[in-house]
């Protein structure tokens, strides 16, 4: 098992920075956006890689050390599509919970929508969207739910990347606050009493609490 971080550090951002933009050349969405502005050698990264660093030192920790802009970075991107913000998110939660213990991890995941939903405000004028939620078909039927959840009470196997079995389908539906949604590596929904969402049988996913949420979880299945 690897050993992850129980403390927020230099080191430990150094090293999630690291595995998330390790993560982000390699992805077919988010890749040609930041190659086209940093470029794809490491040695081109590098500077990137220690600017970030600085900068979630700075959020994080509150050192100083980081001089730069990063609104003005975004806008100073070639044009992107406002949803690979929920691609982001994805990637960089998954990573969070990859290189940290659950509780820290749950503090970089909580700025990262922060800082994503700010991007997204002053690059596209709306908070933070998302690629549509998968649906539940008309033939599931209802069958069972969990007990309501509350945000100090989410057990860790629904905060860790799980999946449902086979044919099965669940229904995250959120009473109270905000709950990140991430499905695999590739999209993150924000949940709120307006908004639940749907789980796709064998697909990998995880919640992170975003506040004083509460939460159940429904499933269904095919009664044939």
């Amino acid at each position: 098992m690897v050993e992850k971080y129980e403390t927020i550090s230099d080191d430990s951002l150094r090293h999630l920075v690291d595995s998330f933009y390790a993560c982000v050349r390699q992805d077919k969405g988010l890749a040609p956006v930041f190659e086209a502005s940093i470029g794809t050698t490491d040695e081109e990264w590098q500077p990137h890689l220690e600017l970030i660093s600085n900068f979630w030192s700075g959020v994080i920790l509150g050192k100083k050390g980081y001089d730069g802009n990063p609104l003005q970075a975004h806008r100073n991107l070639p044009s992107f599509d406002g949803l690979l913000f929920s691609r982001w998110l994805a990637i960089f939660a998954n990573t969070a919970l990859e290189t940290h213990a659950l509780v820290p991890a749950t503090v970089l995941i909580r700025k990262s929508v922060s800082i994503a939903d700010m991007m997204s405000r002053d690059l596209f004028g709306n908070s933070l969207n998302a690629p549509a939620m998968p649906a539940l078909p008309s033939s599931q039927q209802y069958y069972r739910s969990t007990p309501a959840f509350q945000a100090a009470g989410i057990p860790d196997a629904l905060r860790r990347a799980h999946k449902t079995a086979a044919g099965v389908f669940g229904r995250i539906v959120v009473s109270k606050g905000r709950l990140l949604y991430t499905i695999g590596r590739e999209q993150s929904h924000i949940l709120t009493t307006d908004n639940a969402g749907i789980i796709e049988p064998e697909s990998l996913h995880f919640v992170t609490p975003l506040d004083d949420a509460e939460f159940v979880v429904e499933f269904y299945k095919d009664p044939n």
